[in-house]
């Protein structure tokens, strides 16, 4: 896996309901990894998609994120109950500065246009936006020429290494198996989680 830079735009649903898109990119490929629409900015709604994205792709060697929940706290050192399983997990958590979004640029480009294409207006329930957010990933993906890739799609530069051991978690606990590994270029991921919510129908 890559780097992530955290951030999240949501939205609140007729009844009230809240999404909060989580994204994770690779930081070589910028392949997007992961879109999922989440129902808040917790670490138990949060977690779940990175332990499924670690068992699928390896684990990364640093994630990038912003400073707000779930990836960072206020306290010293500002490792979260997220971002300090990352570290128990080998890998290392890689803040941006307070207020410098430049750092995450390219990932929260990416974000604004997620949230340009598939939340205006937003869909009628959270399983809805979430089939938008899968046909953007696919999109993205696989359709999508990047002028920093040279005019190739992400998927093309998507690189996996040979099978090797990984580290999963189950419960707060760490077992190893052999699964995909980390990515061969720059094992960095990128994520984001904007504490800015958009409304959809439930």
């Amino acid at each position: 896996m890559g780097s992530c830079p955290s951030g999240a735009t949501a939205g609140v649903s007729g009844d009230g309901r809240y999404c909060y898109p989580l994204t994770v990119t690779d930081g070589f490929s910028r392949l997007l990894l992961g879109c999922q629409a989440l129902g808040s900015t917790t670490v138990a709604d949060a977690q779940p998609t990175f332990t499924r994205l670690f068992q699928e792709y390896g684990l990364p060697t640093r994630i990038r994120t912003d400073n707000g929940v779930p990836f960072a706290t206020t306290t010293l050192g500002r490792l979260s109950t997220l971002s300090a399983w990352w570290v128990r997990l080998g890998i290392l958590p890689e803040f941006i500065e307070p207020g410098r979004p430049a750092q995450n640029g390219r990932h929260e480009r990416m974000h604004k246009t997620l949230k340009a294409e598939t939340t205006r207006p937003a869909a009628g329930s959270l399983a809805a936006q979430q089939r938008r957010f899968n046909r953007f990933r696919e999109e993205f993906n696989h359709e999508r020429p990047h002028e920093a890739l040279d005019q190739q799609i992400p998927a093309a530069c998507y690189v996996r290494s040979p099978p090797q051991r990984a580290t999963h978690a189950h419960r707060g606990h760490v077992r190893e198996t052999l699964s995909p590994p980390r990515v061969t270029h720059v094992p960095r991921l990128f994520c984001y989680l904007s504490p800015r919510p958009f409304t959809v129908d439930s």
